[in-house]
């Protein structure tokens, strides 16, 4: 049987946990930003890093991203051994120059080059200069760790300004100790970081943005291909972002009828919002598309029609188009799939990276996707649910919070039924039903073909030697569909003239690492009910000898009930777990750590029966 999404957390973090303490030292990161002109711009960069072992192998990758109008201008790198004798020299000739994208199109290119350490450790020193000329939207990042398991001996950040190029800058995460000081008509502005400890990866610990120092910085004004904008607050901010929109979202009139006809015998407005999304989804495909000023400005509904074919901007952009026209007001939002707060007095590029539709309805407010026509109209991806998001507007942006979806309507049912032979075999029958972000956590399958589907369920079961005979998965809106038919050898496990049947298909792991300290327990997004009802029938020639006891645990993290009773030659199990959504403080770690453990033990239990 699949696990569910909360032993799918656990089985991650116990997967992904490092195998060694520290991965990497950073001796000397030094990043100095100067502004030398309202579009131009030099920016200098040295990195001197110890690596401890193969985990940190990414530090000897040289990566430098560049759009049109940037220039890698000089390079040098080293590798030395830990006597700090030179084992290679690399020079900007031996960088490999690649224009190679993930996007469908895009204006970037970058300069790369890749060291396979042999042994560790090893000290890996870059240094480079860039130079900007096509203009500046958005400024370097000062975030020293990067990753968990490395600390950091020295960081400084320096940004060099003119009073024609004024900036703003954003601390996280702690009170910088900025020095500014000015030569002759430039204002320098320093940060520094010295000593920084690793940051250690815990089970069910916040993301590394969120617990290391970092400093985001932007400019206040800039002008891009000839739309000048106002980056004081998100209000001026998006009175830009509509500004690119303009002239842009005109339906060409075969569109307009279409859609016409497709909605105009609609009861509801709702209904008309998933015919119209259903229309575009069948009608064109996701790209991406990062030209120029392109990577903000949508592309014209006349050519997503043409081409048919858009990336989130423009297929956005479309389908709010299709709704104003019959009549229901739609909203383009900017949103980030990363960050789930915006900072409230600092709007920056660097903080968003998608843009999705909001939809008020009389009776609902609908947040859509537009990207990927699998995730139904009114379902709110795991993704940016939860998270701000820029309301655009033509007065100007508004910050809006997009709703979780409650941890109730994330549901899962499981219905199960487990004949056991005479040897302990076991035929097994699953029918589950998942809502919302069960259904999503699962989605994948229902995108594979038959044999990965079979691959990956067999990965999954918690049953000794499982075979299927049987699968199906099927998805309706925002539900998902599993039929499954498993054969198991050993289920129960034979003693003498005892067999020991476990009731639950999914024990759960014991969750406690014990050099793992208290931290705090990151929750928010996965809170959800399931319910499994369970029939074990049992042999004959056997007589039950005992049945695991009913029991309830309850905590501040959730609950979990389990029922049991006999029934004839039946074992009817009812199970149900419920984990809350949050944000829990570490002091409340080891309640975490013992409710896990009470879960663990009470789905350990076994049925004992023997023969007669």
């Amino acid at each position: 049987m699949r696990r569910s999404l909360f032993i799918m957390l656990v089985a991650g973090w116990l997967a992904t946990m490092p195998a060694l303490s520290q991965v990497a030292t950073i001796l000397e990161s030094s990043t100095e930003f100067e502004c030398t002109g309202a579009k131009t711009a030099t920016l200098r960069e040295r990195r001197v890093t110890v690596i401890h072992n193969n985990h940190g192998d990414s530090f000897a990758v040289f990566q430098c991203w560049c759009r049109p109008g940037d220039d890698l201008s000089r390079f040098s790198g080293e590798i030395a051994d830990t006597q700090g004798k030179v084992i290679k020299k690399i020079k900007k000739g031996d960088l490999t120059r690649s224009e190679y994208s993930t996007e469908f199109q895009s204006d970037d290119f970058f300069y790369f080059y890749q060291y396979t350490p042999t042994s560790y450790p090893i000290t890996v020193t870059y240094e480079w200069e860039e130079k900007f000329t096509g203009g500046l939207r958005a400024y370097p990042l000062f975030m020293p760790q990067m990753r968990y398991d490395v600390d950091v001996r020295e960081a400084t950040y320096r940004f060099i300004s003119t009073p024609d190029n004024t900036m703003h800058w954003h601390a996280r995460n702690f009170t910088p100790d900025v020095v500014t000081r000015e030569e002759g008509n430039k204002q320098i502005t320093e940060f520094r970081l010295n000593d920084l400890p690793a940051v250690k990866a815990y089970s069910f610990g916040q993301d590394i943005d969120e617990l290391v120092p970092s400093v985001i910085f932007s400019p206040l004004s800039f002008t891009m291909e000839g739309f000048a904008c106002d980056m004081t607050n998100w209000e001026t901010f998006g009175k830009w972002v509509h500004s690119l929109r303009q002239g842009r979202d005109v339906l060409p009139d075969v569109v307009k009828q279409k859609v016409h006809a497709l909605t105009d015998t609609c009861a509801t407005d709702r209904s008309k919002v998933e015919v119209i999304r259903r229309f575009m989804g069948d009608n064109t495909r996701y790209v991406s598309i990062q030209l120029g000023i392109g990577g903000y400005q949508p592309m014209t509904i006349d050519d997503v029609v043409k081409k048919g074919m858009g990336d989130c901007k423009a297929l956005t952009n479309y389908f709010c188009a299709m709704l104003n026209e019959v009549g229901i007001p739609a909203n383009y939002a900017l949103i980030s799939t990363e960050y789930k707060d915006l900072f409230p007095d600092f709007p920056s590029f660097s903080q968003l990276n998608h843009v999705v539709a909001q939809v008020p309805l009389s009776d609902d407010t609908l947040w859509v996707e537009c990207t990927n026509a699998r995730v139904p109209y009114d379902y709110r991806p795991s993704s940016w649910a939860g998270h701000e998001a820029l309301l655009i507007t033509p007065e100007g942006g508004k910050l809006v919070r997009v709703p979780l979806v409650p941890d109730e309507e994330n549901d899962e049912n499981n219905v199960i039924r487990i004949a056991i032979e005479e040897n302990g075999n076991a035929t097994v029958s699953l029918r589950c039903t998942e809502y919302n972000r069960c259904f999503e956590h699962d989605l994948p399958l229902a995108l594979m073909g038959t044999a990965e589907q079979r691959k990956a369920l067999l990965h999954s079961l918690d049953m000794p030697k499982p075979s299927i005979t049987e699968c199906s998965v099927t998805t309706e809106g925002k539900r998902l569909d599993l039929k499954l038919e498993v054969k198991s050898e050993g289920y129960g496990r034979v003693s003498g003239s005892r067999m020991f049947i476990p009731f639950a298909l999914r024990p759960y792991p014991a969750l406690r690492n014990p050099k793992e300290p208290a931290h705090v327990i990151d929750l928010e997004k996965a809170g959800y009910v399931s319910t499994d009802s369970i029939v074990i029938v049992l042999p004959e020639g056997y007589a039950i000898e005992s049945v695991p006891k009913s029991q309830t645990v309850t905590s501040e993290f959730g609950s979990y009930s389990m029922e049991c009773n006999v029934e004839g030659n039946e074992v009817h199990v009812v199970c149900v777990l419920k984990i809350k959504s949050g944000i829990y403080a570490a002091e409340l770690f080891e309640q975490w750590v013992a409710f896990c453990k009470v879960v663990s033990s009470i789905c350990n239990g076994k049925i004992i029966v023997k023969k007669v």
